[in-house]
Formats: C-alpha cells, structure tokens, sequence
C-alpha cells in the first residue's frame, strides 16, 4: 500500500493479480475508484510518479511475479507500457520525484531505470533485493536483501556493505539526506548513518517486520509483521 498525489487517495497491490486505487471520503471512509490489470501472477509491490509534463495526472509503476514491472495511468484499467529486465518477481519499487526509478527483484538485481529505460543494474547482492530507496538531492540508493546485508551505491557502484541484521532486511524508510531506517525478519529495527554506521538497534516486535514507514512527524514510524500486528513507535519504542 502507499499513498497517491496530495488527496489522501491510496495505491494498493494483491496476490488476487490486481492494483487499485481507493480515494477517501470526508466521513473518512474510502471506495474503490479503478483496478488495475493485466497480470498474470501475483501483484509483489507498487508505487508511483507525481504529475509530470508527460504524465499530468501522475503514473502508477506495479512489480510483478512475472518479472515485469507496468505502468498505468489513474483512470485506465490496461497498463500504458511495459519495463522488461528482471527475470524474477519484482519485489520492491521506489521512484523518486525527479522521475528515476529503482526496482528490486529475487532475480538478486537492483535496477535503476528512467523514461521506462533500465539505465543500470546494481549487481552484488547473493539473495533476493526485498527492498530500495533512494535518498533524495544526493543519488544514493540503498538496497536491503534477504542476505542479510544492505548496500549503498552511488552511480552503479556498490559503495558500502552494510552489516549487523541476522535474518532478511525487509524494509528502508528515509530519515534525511544523512540516515535511514531497516526493518528485517530478525525483528529489529536499525538505524544507520550513510557512513555505514549502526547507530540504534530497536526491538519490540517478537517476529518478523515486513514494511516500515515514516509517520508524518518525520521521525518516529509505523512497522507492520508476521503476528498480524501494525506498531506505531515513538522515542524508539513501540508506544502502540
């Protein structure tokens, strides 16, 4: 799930092979406004694009089992095109607001693309890339795998190995330009400095942490895991 444009409206992607866009509701409610389809498996991830010259009314970029990533206009079912590249499910896409795209797949690959071009594909990792982001105004785009590590690269190369999760590095939220937060399937939360340093270990959770987001304070966050549970975390805890 991620949120769309500035209305409130959310993206959501399902194993039942389909996108969808929910608008909200002043009694904060939500329907559903269009599916997305033509996919042949499983829908892993989904993202999107801000209103662009080229897309005015923004675009919505979903990762496949098949491998493919789509794209699709708000209010058009078919997809507009399609990015080849990965040869496994694509598990994890971040765009950016400056257009470039950074996509994640069991392939073990990472791939930078831009105007539906792969321009790069980030190679190293020994497990699938569960996970991508970029840090915004400096180019560097982390990966997280289920080797355990997470890698910065900047430009196609792999800058820092970054080590200290025991299981599967499942999710990144941005912090600023200097930092960010991993979750994994060890049950922890790290932060970390873009120098490579460990600088918190947080617990709370007893099993695996899929997704972690920023709340709109920009500092604290929300996780969600195996037990079914979404924690909201304040000072470095779970306060909920």
């Amino acid at each position: 799930v991620q949120p769309f444009g500035q209305d409130g409206a959310i993206i959501s992607a399902s194993r039942d092979k389909t996108a969808q866009l929910w608008i909200p509701h002043d009694d904060n409610t939500y329907s559903l406004k269009k599916t997305f389809k033509g996919h042949p498996k499983y829908v892993s991830c989904i993202s999107s694009l801000d209103p662009s010259e080229e897309y005015p009314s923004g675009l919505i970029l979903t990762g496949c089992q098949d491998g493919l990533i789509r794209g699709f206009l708000p209010d058009v079912e078919e997809p507009l095109f399609v990015m080849e590249g990965h040869t496994e499910n694509v598990s994890s896409i971040f765009a950016s607001k400056f257009g470039t795209v950074i996509s994640g797949s069991w392939d073990k690959t990472a791939k930078v693309w831009f105007k539906r071009e792969c321009k790069m594909t980030l190679k190293g990792h020994e497990l699938a890339v569960w996970c991508v982001s970029i840090i915004p105004g400096i180019g560097l785009m982390i990966t997280g795998s289920a080797d355990k590590t997470i890698r910065l690269w900047k430009a196609g190369k792999c800058e820092q190995i970054l080590t200290g999760h025991t299981d599967a590095v499942r999710g990144i939220a941005i912090l600023n330009q200097d930092s960010f937060l991993s979750c994994a399937n060890d049950a922890t939360v790290r932060r970390w400095n873009i120098t490579g340093e460990c600088t918190g270990t947080y617990y709370g959770p007893e099993n695996y942490i899929y997704s972690i987001a920023l709340l709109p304070n920009g500092v604290d966050w929300a996780t969600s895991g195996e037990d079914r549970s979404v924690r909201v975390w304040g000072d470095n805890e779970v306060k909920q």
